[in-house]
């Protein structure tokens, strides 16, 4: 839409200079993070993102797992698993800017469909992290939301057609202050 590219037209997106696209990007991550409506952005909306895949195409015509939980995967060995701290280097350089209250905000956002408290949310949190600063309160949240569930919730939709699965979890820690056991 930003670009003035009709859908599907990839000859068009091909076209498109990194400054254009980049700028586009920019944009879009903008809108989601100020303004996360699912009606627009769908599931981006849960995880400000710029680009996610978009399912209901012929290419990717379900929600994966959705697919997987119909069995779509059932003969594929599966290896599922994320670090145990994937965005705390995400708050590296912003660990003053991040108090409890935009935590709790933050979870608000994220839990008020459902019907959840982002203040209780935040203190199940602290008490399991003990007396972690809020950027790291802000990082196990976020690495629970993008990562931990969504791959457990893939492991129980696979396990439930092959037990040939294995989850992960990757706990070394960067000698990198900051970084924990980061995305990279």
């Amino acid at each position: 839409e930003l670009l003035k590219i009709r859908p599907g037209d990839t000859a068009a997106l091909r076209e498109v200079g990194r400054e254009a696209l980049l700028a586009a990007q920019d944009a879009v991550l903008q809108e989601i993070v100020t303004a996360p409506t699912p009606e627009r952005f769908g599931e981006a909306a849960a995880a400000p993102m710029p680009f996610v895949p978009v399912h209901g195409t012929d290419l990717l015509p379900a929600r994966p797992l959705d697919a997987v939980r119909a069995g779509s995967a059932a003969d594929v060995r599966v290896l599922a698993g994320s670090n145990a701290e994937e965005c705390l280097i995400m708050m590296v350089g912003a660990e003053e800017a991040i108090t409890d209250d935009l935590v709790e905000a933050g979870l608000d956002a994220f839990l008020a469909p459902a019907g959840g408290s982002g203040r209780q949310a935040a203190q199940v949190y602290r008490e399991r992290l003990g007396d972690a600063p809020p950027h790291e309160v802000h990082g196990a949240a976020i690495t629970d939301r993008m990562f931990r569930v969504p791959h457990y919730r893939l492991a129980d939709a696979q396990a439930a057609h092959n037990p040939d699965l294995w989850v992960y979890e990757f706990a070394w820690r960067s000698s990198r202050p900051g970084y924990g056991s980061g995305h990279f």
